[in-house]
C-alpha cells in the first residue's frame, strides 16, 4: 500500500531486523516463501514470490487470492481487483472480509455499480457491519459528491518528489511534510513494506508568489533512522507533537508480535533560535498498539489523535486528550458516529469547531475520503466530495485559519510519484448588499449587516457611504441576512445560493421602510426595534416579502388539502408520565418505540384503523386513548402551496413549515423529503427551476430555524406529476392549477 498505507493502517513493521528472518525464505518453494514475506509485511517481494508460484499453477485459486490480498495493500485497486474476480465465486477460500476488500477495489477503480453488488454480498455475511450500508447509501447519491466541484480548485505542488510526500502542517511561513525521498547526503534504511526509504519530515517555505521553496531536512533532534511524522505545532510554533516509530532510549521497541509501532512525543524550545529539546513520550502511548497522526486546538488544550489501541470501533479511531494539571488525560474515543469499522485518520481540528479526517468506512468515492463534522453535532458528517476527493486515497486535510485555502495529501492520478501534496483554495462568490430608503431611494450609509449561516453569525459589517457592503458566501451554503439602522424598520432576508454556484458575483439590493416609532427629543426611539418585522426571501432575481399571499390562493386553500392527504402526527402521554409519539401517512400507523419509527404495533395500544372518514379517523384515535387515561396533542402537517409563478413561503405554508419544525426539533432522528411541483403553465424548462427555486426556499426556511441540511431531503419535479389532470392544452380553474402549485412533505421513518 505504499509507505504511506502503511502509516494509514498504523501496523508499521519497520522493523531492520526482520533481513535476518527472510534468509530462511530462499529455501522454500515461491508460495510458502511468499506466505513468510506477507507476514514479514515485505509486499513487494512477496508479490513476485506469488506471481512465480502461479506460474507452475496458474488457475490456483488459493495463491490468486493471496496475489490479489497483496495488490490491495500495495495500493493497487485495478490489479487487485481483476485477481478477486477469478476467485471471488470460490466460497471454500473467500471469507466474508474479502468480499468488502473486492468491493473496495471495485470502488476504488471507478466500478460503483459492481461494487454495490459486492458490498450488498458482503452486508449478507457480515450484518452487523455498518459499512455496507454506508457505502451504498453513498453509491446510490454518487451525484451528490460532485455537486460542489467547481467551488474547489486543486493545484500539485513543485515540492512532490517520485516517493511519497504526505500530511502537511501549518509552520512558520510554510509547511512541514512527510516524505519517503531519498536524503541528498548518504543512503538511509529502506523500508520492507515496498522498499521505499524510512519517513522523515521536510520544512519548505511558502514565497509570497504561492509557489514553495526547495524542501529541507526538519531539525536533527526530530528525525532519526527509523519513521518520523505525522506533526502538529502549536503555541507560536515553538511546541510540537509528532508521530515516530517506538523509540526509547535509542533503542527500537518491538511488540509481541515483532511490530515497532508509533508513539506520540512532544517537543519545544524556549524561542526560535533554540533548538528543538529531546523529545518526550506522550503518557497515554503503548508497547501493544499504535498511536500517531496528531492534530491540537488553537488553544493546545485538546489533542486530537488516531491509534488501534484495543476497545475501539474499528481498525484505527479518532481520539481525544485533555490538557490537565501539567499532563494529557486519559484518552476519551470520539464514538461511532465518526468512527466505524473501518479506518478513520489524520484528523485536523479548525477553529471553527469542525474536525476533518480520513475514513475509509462512511463511504465515498473510493479508497481513503476526507469528510467534515462540527463537533457540536456529530451526527452530520459531510464528505467533501469531489476534488478533494477522488477514486484514490486523499487524506491529510489541513486548512487555513480563514477557511479559504489548505493543503491535503492524494495518490490521485496524474501526481509526480506516490502520494503527493496538492494546494486548495475555495471558490466563493461575492454576495454584494445594497441597503436604501424605500421612499426616497437614499443609499443608507452605516447601516448594520450580519451574515448567518444558519442560526450562526459569522459576519457582521455597516455599509458604506454608498449603502454597500460585501462578504464572501460559500455557494453551497444557505444565508440569511438581517439588516438593521436607527429610524428605519429591520429587515430579514433568506438566501439560498445552492442555485447561484455559477455566478462570482451576486447583488441584492435591500430596501428599508422608515420607522413610525415615536422619537424623543434626542433622537432615540422610545421602544426601539429588537428583532426584525420584515421578512424577504430573494431567490436570486428578486427580493419578495416573506408575507406576501393572494386573495385567490387563500380562498382555495381548503380545497387544495383535500387532494394530498396530510402527516397526522400524535404526541401521547400514559398515565405514569412517560410518552410515546406516533405518526401516520396515507392511513398507515406507524408506532415510535425506543425512538425509531415503526408499522409494527406489538405491545402497544391497539387503536381503530378502518374507520374511512380521515378526519372522523383521526378523532376516534384520539377520543379512545384519552378514555384510557392518555393525554394526546394532535397536529397535521399538509403540504405547502405557492403563488402562480411565486417561490416563496406564504403565511399558509409557514405555519405548516412550523408544525412540521416543532415535530423535527422534537425528533432529532427524522429526517423530511420535500418534493416541490408546479402547474403546467409555461415551459417545461421554466417550471423545473420554478420547482427548484420552491425546494430550496421552503429548505431554507426550514434551515433557518435551525434544521440541519443533512435532514432535509429535495427533489423538484417541475409540471411532470400534476394531480388533476390539469395538463398542457387542458383548460382548467385557477384553484386546480393552484392544487398543482406545491412542496408535498413526506416524513422519512427509520
Amino acid at each position: 500500500m505504499k509507505i504511506k498505507s502503511a502509516i494509514l493502517c498504523l501496523m508499521l513493521c519497520a522493523n531492520i531486523g526482520f533481513a535476518q528472518k527472510n534468509i530462511g525464505t530462499h529455501l522454500a518453494g515461491n508460495e510458502s516463501k511468499g506466505d513468510k514475506l506477507f507476514y514479514l509485511f515485505s509486499y513487494d517481494e512477496a508479490l513476485s514470490a506469488y506471481q512465480a508460484a502461479l506460474t507452475k499453477n496458474p488457475e490456483e485459486d488459493r495463491i490468486e487470492l493471496k496475489v490479489a490480498e497483496t495488490y490491495r495493500l500495495l495500493n493497487k485497486p485495478e490489479e487487485a481487483s481483476s485477481y478477486y474476480a477469478k476467485v471471488i465465486d470460490n466460497e471454500e477460500i473467500i471469507a466474508p472480509i474479502q468480499k468488502l476488500h473486492y468491493a473496495q477495489t471495485l470502488s476504488a477503480s471507478g466500478k460503483y455499480d459492481d461494487a454495490k453488488v459486492w458490498y450488498n454480498a458482503y452486508k449478507q455475511a457480515a450484518s452487523t457491519d455498518t459499512r455496507s450500508d454506508r457505502h451504498i447509501e453513498r453509491i446510490e447519491n454518487l451525484s451528490d459528491l460532485f455537486k460542489d466541484s467547481l467551488t474547489y480548485f486543486v493545484d500539485k505542488l513543485e515540492i512532490n518528489s517520485i516517493q511519497a510526500d504526505f500530511s502537511p502542517a501549518y509552520y512558520k511561513d510554510g509547511i512541514v511534510f512527510v516524505s519517503s525521498r531519498e536524503p541528498e547526503k548518504g543512503l538511509s534504511p529502506v523500508f520492507n513494506w515496498n522498499k521505499s526509504h524510512f519517513l522523515d519530515m521536510y520544512y519548505s517555505v511558502e514565497h509570497e508568489d504561492g509557489s514553495s521553496a526547495k524542501p529541507v531536512l526538519f531539525h536533527k533532534n526530530i528525525n532519526t533512522k527509523l519513521h518520523e511524522g505525522p506533526t502538529v505545532f502549536y503555541e507560536d510554533d515553538l511546541k510540537m507533537i509528532f508521530t515516530r516509530n517506538n523509540l526509547t532510549d535509542g533503542e527500537q521497541r518491538e511488540s509481541s508480535d515483532g511490530i515497532t509501532k508509533l508513539k506520540l512525543y512532544a517537543s519545544e524550545r524556549a524561542n526560535e533560535k533554540e533548538s528543538w529539546s529531546e523529545p518526550v513520550e506522550l503518557p497515554f502511548n503503548g508497547e501493544e498498539y499504535s498511536v500517531g497522526h496528531p492534530s491540537i486546538t488553537s488553544d493546545g488544550k485538546i489533542l486530537y489523535f488516531v491509534s488501534d489501541k484495543p476497545g475501539g470501533f474499528g481498525g484505527t479511531d479518532i481520539y481525544r486528550s485533555e490538557w490537565k494539571d501539567g499532563t494529557w488525560s486519559a484518552p476519551e474515543n470520539l464514538g461511532n458516529e465518526i468512527n466505524t469499522e473501518g479506518n478513520e485518520m489524520f484528523p485536523f481540528y479548525h477553529h471553527q469547531g469542525v474536525l476533518f479526517f480520513s475514513s475509509n468506512g462512511h463511504g465515498g468515492l473510493g479508497g481513503l475520503d476526507v469528510f467534515e463534522v462540527k463537533l457540536s453535532d456529530d451526527t452530520n458528517i459531510v464528505n467533501l466530495g469531489y476534488p478533494i476527493n477522488t477514486q484514490g486515497d486523499d487524506f491529510g486535510l489541513i486548512m487555513s485559519h480563514d477557511g479559504q485555502s489548505g493543503y491535503l495529501s492524494s495518490n490521485r492520478k496524474g501526481g509526480a510519484g506516490d502520494d503527493d501534496i496538492y494546494h486548495f483554495r475555495i471558490q466563493h462568490e461575492i454576495l454584494d448588499v445594497l441597503v436604501y430608503d424605500e421612499e426616497t431611494g437614499e443609499m443608507l450609509y452605516a447601516s448594520a449587516v450580519q451574515l448567518l449561516e444558519g442560526k450562526t453569525t459569522t459576519s457582521i459589517s455597516k455599509t458604506n457611504p454608498a449603502g454597500e457592503v460585501n462578504f464572501q458566501v460559500n455557494p453551497k451554503k444557505s444565508y440569511a441576512l438581517l439588516v438593521s439602522k436607527t429610524g428605519y424598520e429591520s429587515a430579514e432576508i433568506l438566501v439560498d445560493t445552492d442555485q447561484l454556484q455559477l455566478d462570482d458575483f451576486l447583488t441584492i439590493r435591500i430596501p428599508l421602510t422608515r420607522d413610525k416609532t415615536p422619537i424623543a427629543s434626542d433622537g432615540v426611539a422610545i421602544t426601539p426595534l429588537t428583532t426584525p418585522v420584515k421578512r424577504f426571501v430573494f431567490d436570486g432575481t428578486e427580493l419578495v416579502a416573506h408575507d406576501a399571499t393572494a386573495e385567490e390562493s387563500v380562498s382555495s386553500v381548503n380545497a387544495v388539502n383535500t387532494v394530498l392527504k396530510p402527516i397526522k402526527y400524535y404526541h401521547v402521554v400514559n398515565p405514569s408520565g412517560t410518552f410515546q409519539d406516533f405518526a401516520e401517512e396515507s392511513g398507515e400507523l406507524l408506532i415510535l418505540k425506543e425512538n425509531k419509527f415503526s408499522n409494527k404495533s406489538e405491545n402497544t395500544v391497539v387503536l381503530p384503523v378502518q374507520v374511512p372518514d380521515n378526519h372522523k379517523r383521526s378523532k376516534i384515535i384520539q377520543n379512545e386513548l384519552k378514555a384510557m387515561g392518555y393525554s394526546v396533542a394532535y397536529i397535521e402537517i399538509n403540504s405547502i402551496y405557492y403563488d402562480f409563478n411565486k417561490s416563496l413561503i406564504r403565511n399558509d405554508a409557514s405555519a405548516e413549515l412550523d408544525e412540521l419544525i416543532n415535530v423535527m426539533v422534537d425528533h432529532p432522528e427524522l429526517k423530511v423529503n420535500l418534493s416541490a411541483h408546479t402547474d403546467s403553465r409555461g415551459s417545461h424548462t421554466y417550471n423545473d427551476k420554478l420547482a427548484k427555486r420552491r425546494v430550496l426556499s421552503a429548505k431554507a426556511y426550514l434551515e433557518q430555524e435551525g434544521i440541519s441540511a443533512a435532514r432535509i431531503v429535495t427533489s423538484q419535479h417541475g409540471e411532470k406529476k400534476v394531480l388533476n389532470g390539469c395538463k398542457d392544452s387542458i383548460r382548467c380553474e385557477e384553484y386546480q392549477h393552484q392544487q398543482n402549485r406545491r412542496t408535498e412533505i413526506k416524513l422519512l421513518f427509520e
